[in-house]
């Protein structure tokens, strides 16, 4: 079989320093450097391709400054020119020396016209994340759309980074020819049938994509089951885009250690316990009337779901999977990518205490620094010291005192910048009374995090989604939480103003608003 490349950097087009341009949190008032520069290729081995110069992307990441979080990135300058990548399979990177660190290439289909204010629209991306393994170097090819940014995770990520990337060529197997695509304005009709219909495939049922929350924290939590879990044979890995789950199992080592699945059917068979994690119950119903789908043998099997959901939808899926023979333990986590990715997760645990017992070497030591215990004995799952639901509920409650603190953080910084106190007194205040998180999101709503942010940390709809759980469950009890009301009411200036990019530390920016001042705090 032959492979036809056209190449878009390296190669036959050579790296152009002038190609790139810095975008690290330095923006945001960080302290993170990036740069890229052009120098010799290295050289492999005599029988791989050689390649006359490369692209060094090197920097260092700084998480102090911001908090726990940072960036240090290089996107392409040419945002007014795309592809047509029609008739090839995909993209090509072929990577040289690495340090060894995660890496991630955001793509993007098509570049939206900038808003009135100047700002770039939000559009759907496409990410691949990777880590070269050390110390072995050689070529490792990744396949995706079409480019348009590097960058470096945070977290476990800071200090000095460096990542050679020799070339990125659309590619084409088999002995067709294809044309060579020429570059096409942004305005043209570029985009691939084969993104069009992974577009169409992410908006399935009318919901939107899956958080990059629930993403990365999947992610993190599967690491560390790789990593520390102590396995006995390859993770299997579902998500319903495969090229996700294949991008991911090659970060955790390739198939010896996590192999990708194309159907949840493929997940379910040969696997003793399944854990899921996803963003809504919609999504979490529609797996498991997969996984329980009538010719299925579920007995035996042990089902963990860690999504936040209603406990209503948690006590229905108990239900069904017992009835069928199978085991079920509700299983929420508290936490952030960066805590799921660094093992420092809270799990609330549902369901008998011998299912529970099964996960907890999966728990402490490996995906979570804590465990919330709420299981009950054998045999009391319909009773009420036998619910299931209690998890999910502690979840919700968790959750909605998350909001509360932002929507409270957001009036009080307002407040404090139009009384003439001014923010960075009352900053100083929170950080010694109340050390931890809550900092965290004064430094975020501070620095401009909150509007400048390309992917929510807590998108706006999940935390209504969770809103109305959690009121659903408080009137059942026979009481209503008027706080969650004035949080929904500027969850929903946020949405208007921010559409899928609003994050919850967006309220600031809605209260700001409401109070006579812009949504964004640069002036």
């Amino acid at each position: 079989m032959t492979i036809s490349r056209k190449y878009l950097f390296g190669g036959e087009a050579p790296w152009s320093k002038q190609d790139w341009t810095t975008c690290d949190d330095r923006v945001r008032g960080g302290s993170s450097t990036s740069q890229i520069s052009i120098r010799a290729s290295t050289v492999d081995h005599p029988s791989k391709p050689t390649y006359s110069s490369s692209a060094f992307f090197q920097g260092h990441l700084d998480i102090n400054s911001l908090g726990g979080a940072g960036f240090a990135s290089q996107r392409n300058t040419t945002n007014t020119l795309n592809w047509h990548l029609e008739g090839y399979d995909g993209l090509e990177f072929v990577v040289g020396k690495s340090d060894g660190k995660r890496y991630s290439f955001v793509l993007k289909d098509e570049m939206l016209p900038k808003r009135p204010d100047g700002r770039e629209q939000s559009s759907l991306n496409w990410e691949y994340e990777f880590a070269v393994p050390l110390p072995k170097e050689g070529e490792e090819g990744v396949r995706e759309g079409t480019v348009f940014r590097v960058k470096c995770f945070f977290g476990m990520q800071q200090g000095d980074f460096e990542i050679e990337i020799k070339s990125i060529a659309a590619f084409k197997e088999g002995d067709e020819q294809v044309e060579s695509p020429a570059p096409v304005r942004q305005d043209g009709e570029d985009m691939t049938e084969k993104l069009r219909q992974q577009q169409q495939e992410e908006q399935r049922g009318g919901r939107p994509p899956p958080s990059r929350e629930r993403i990365e924290d999947a992610m993190g939590m599967t690491k560390n089951l790789v990593q520390k879990g102590s396995l006995s044979s390859p993770l299997l890995l579902y998500n319903r885009t495969y090229a996700k789950a294949e991008s991911h199992a090659h970060t955790l080592g390739g198939t010896s250690k996590a192999k990708p699945v194309h159907t949840i059917r493929e997940a379910v068979s040969p696997s003793d316990i399944i854990f899921t994690c996803v963003g809504d119950d919609a999504a979490v119903e529609d797996i498991f009337n997969t996984a329980l789908a009538e010719k299925e043998d579920v007995k035996g099997k042990l089902f963990v779901d860690m999504s936040t959901i209603h406990p209503d939808t948690s006590r229905k899926l108990y239900t069904r999977i017992v009835g069928k023979g199978g085991r079920f333990v509700s299983c929420p986590v508290f936490g952030v990518p960066a805590m799921a990715e660094a093992g420092q997760l809270i799990c609330v645990l549902g369901g008998s205490k011998t299912d529970v017992q099964r996960i907890l070497p999966y728990t402490i030591g490996v995906m979570a620094r804590a465990n919330i215990d709420l299981s009950f004995a054998e045999g009391e799952g319909e009773g009420e010291q036998g619910d299931v639901g209690k998890a999910s509920t502690m979840k919700l409650i968790g959750n909605s005192f998350i909001l509360s603190f932002v929507e409270q953080l957001a009036e009080g910084l307002t407040l404090a910048e139009k009384s003439g106190v001014g923010i960075d007194p009352l900053a100083q205040w929170m950080e010694l009374m109340f050390p931890g998180p809550l900092p965290k999101y004064v430094e975020r709503m501070q620095s401009g995090d909150y509007y400048k942010r390309e992917y929510p940390l807590f998108q706006v709809d999940l935390a209504r989604k969770d809103l109305r759980h959690v009121s659903s469950v408080a009137e059942a009890s026979g009481m209503r939480m008027r706080s969650l009301e004035v949080v929904d009411k500027y969850l929903q200036d946020v949405k208007a103003h921010s559409g899928e990019r609003g994050d919850i530390a967006g309220m600031y920016g809605a209260v700001r608003k409401e109070s006579g001042l812009k949504f964004e705090n640069d002036e």
